[in-house]
């Protein structure tokens, strides 16, 4: 049996989470200025910081107005950029970047629906290379995100297939669904921008995490959840990488060959980093709303 939009009824329940801005204080913005910085001189690198500077003024209003049309024209940047580069320096900007702006309560939210069985999915914009780091420390199962594609050695700033986001997040999160035997119906949904709310339709128990204003009197107004994430966690909270997670980029039903290649060296090269244990969870039944906001 299905439901209206496809998904199997009676199979597993899973926990969606978009990234920046639910798990992460980041933007995809963050991750391209430390590929660059770390790739220029550091005199360089500042008077190209400061011209991106300008350009992010720009980037803002493109994403208030579009937020497809953003990240294609943003996802540019990496034009001509050798993709070896950039594949080797993912692990390096997960632990300069993400590890320190991901929210505590987002990570203990993750660990209470994995400790109740769920799936863990992320779904994000951001690029494949960027957040697999992050799928294998917070144990999830499958990451839905954007691939750029490669041509003689180099990004050519093109994305494989549409950008991750809007109704393209719940359209993948059906496709999903569907080949992996999950139902919707008994899922939950994390989201921070109105961009997100076709992710959180797309399943029966939606989250509003940190939202935007759009997005804030939409949950009010139907009664979603409101959650406010904003303390860091802390460094020795941080976990041991997690492996088998199935990389889906945009514009493939499977993880392409280079992802698998990616993920492979992703995992030696996690394995190798100290990193602090954290308390295994005791938790049953998922506990997510710490700072849940009185306005429903």
């Amino acid at each position: 049996m299905t439901d209206r939009d496809g998904a199997s009824r009676g199979g597993t329940a899973a926990a969606f989470f978009d990234v920046d801005g639910t798990l992460a204080d980041t933007t995809i913005a963050h991750y391209f200025r430390y590929f660059m910085l770390e790739r220029l001189s550091p005199i360089r690198g500042r008077i190209w910081y400061a011209g991106f500077l300008v350009q992010c003024g720009y980037y803002i209003v493109l994403d208030k107005v579009d937020r497809g049309r953003f990240n294609r024209v943003f996802y540019r940047n990496y034009a001509g950029i050798p993709a070896a580069e950039i594949k080797s320096l993912a692990i390096r900007c997960h632990d300069a970047v993400t590890t320190p702006r991901l929210f505590a309560d987002a990570v203990r939210c993750v660990d209470d629906h994995r400790s109740k069985g769920d799936a863990i999915v992320l779904v994000t914009g951001s690029l494949d290379i960027i957040v697999r780091p992050l799928a294998e420390e917070l144990g999830a199962s499958y990451v839905v995100a954007a691939s750029l594609v490669e041509r003689n050695g180099c990004f050519t700033g093109e994305l494989t297939g549409p950008p991750i986001g809007m109704e393209e997040k719940a359209r993948r999160m059906r496709e999903l669904a569907d080949r992996e035997g999950i139902d919707l119906s008994r899922s939950y949904a994390y989201g921070d921008s109105i961009a997100d709310l076709p992710m959180l339709e797309a399943v029966g128990f939606p989250h509003a995490v940190n939202p935007d204003r759009k997005l804030a009197a939409v949950a009010a107004a139907r009664g979603y959840p409101i959650q406010n994430w904003k303390n860091k966690r802390r460094s020795d909270e941080a976990t041991e990488p997690r492996s088998g997670v199935k990389v889906i980029c945009a514009g493939e039903n499977t993880a392409d060959d280079s992802a698998i290649e990616l993920s492979d060296n992703q995992t030696e090269q996690s394995s190798k980093r100290p990193m602090a244990k954290s308390p295994n969870s005791s938790r049953r039944s998922v506990d997510c709303t710490d700072g849940v906001s009185a306005d429903r």
